[in-house]
């Protein structure tokens, strides 16, 4: 199977800027190939936008059985168009769209896309080449934060109805042994790959119609 995931960080939290500024935390994130890509590269932006590209990867591997603690050097990140980051970046564009992200990590690996704006990055992996097209994901800022959790599913189940033409109050969301996210219809599982992700105000989802 060709599982996904997703991740979002929210750009407009001081905690989120004040960590992903931190020498020590930049460290830990970017290792020493990552951190040549730095060069005219805002170092907060470039640490945060990778984070997001690892932490999606990370949730990848976790679906293949992997049972692997999140080590973010352990995750080597090429976006091939940097430079076009770079410029963007520069030019202070309102969204920047990053395709062709390859990710190696243990042996595997993961093909990224991510889109950064003025307010969040947001980032999706999958385990197949050029695979962007047949992913649905989308983003959300909400009100209230203490119902991430609950906003994001109902979000995500609300996108999946209205791609399939299924009846939302068949759908839910369940934990399978592993912690990894099932999506159910009337108790059987789908055949479809769903990923969440939540930060402050932002609520993120990934799912593809296999």
């Amino acid at each position: 199977m060709n599982y996904i995931g997703n991740d979002i960080i929210s750009l407009k939290s001081m905690q989120n800027l004040q960590s992903f500024s931190n020498p020590k935390y930049i460290t830990k994130v970017l290792n020493n190939s990552e951190t040549k890509l730095a060069d005219g590269i805002n170092l907060t932006l470039l640490t945060s936008l990778c984070w997001t590209i690892k932490e999606s990867a990370y949730k990848v591997l976790g679906k293949t059985g992997n049972k692997i603690a999140f080590v973010p050097q352990m995750f080597n990140v090429n976006i091939i168009d940097i430079q076009h980051f770079v410029k963007a970046g520069n030019a202070g564009s309102e969204i920047i769209f990053i395709p062709e992200i390859k990710v190696t990590a243990y042996g595997l690996n993961f093909y990224s896309f991510s889109e950064t704006t003025k307010e969040y990055i947001h980032s999706v992996s999958s385990m197949k080449k050029n695979d962007q097209m047949n992913i649905y994901r989308n983003v959300r800022e909400i009100k209230n934060k203490s119902n991430e959790s609950i906003e994001a599913v109902s979000f995500l189940l609300e996108a999946i109805a209205n791609e399939t033409g299924t009846c939302p109050d068949e759908l839910a969301l369940m934990k399978n042994e592993r912690n990894i996210p099932v999506l159910m219809q009337k108790g059987l599982p789908l055949n479809i790959d769903v990923s969440l992700s939540h930060d402050e105000n932002y609520v993120s989802y990934a799912f593809r119609v296999k």
